[in-house]
């Protein structure tokens, strides 16, 4: 809690590093880009081949473009400030650990549909 005597708050929130947005950045917004991406998966048409081949090239390459970025930033989860938007450790809810769960998640589906076709009885 705060301190008894402290008049405002908001002074050191602001020098903390990048801006908050919706109570900081784990607020509802940060799910939105890859709820809306799913949306748009679930739309496309699931049944081509060649759409489940470009759901794992484009999904492999979003994550390795991310780790890839991460790992020149050189920062690590105890990073602070701006700083921070280039951490990528599990679960920071930061924008390069973001794009490597998207990419990482289009992998998976268009392998799952893949598998799923090639192999029907398996499958279900």
């Amino acid at each position: 809690m705060f301190r008894q005597g402290c008049r405002c708050v908001a002074p050191r929130l602001r020098s903390a590093g990048p801006p908050a947005v919706a109570g900081g950045s784990t607020g509802p917004f940060v799910l939105a880009a890859p709820f809306a991406l799913g949306v748009l998966v679930g739309r496309l048409d699931l049944g081509s081949k060649r759409l489940r081949w470009a759901l794992v090239g484009i999904g492999a390459a979003t994550w390795a473009a991310a780790a890839g970025a991460a790992s020149l930033a050189g920062v690590g989860a105890e990073a602070t400030g701006w700083a921070r938007l280039a951490v990528a450790s599990p679960h920071s809810q930061m924008p390069l650990w973001m794009l490597g769960s998207i990419g990482s998640a289009l992998a998976v589906v268009g392998l799952s549909i893949l598998v799923a076709s090639a192999a029907p009885r398996i499958a279900w």
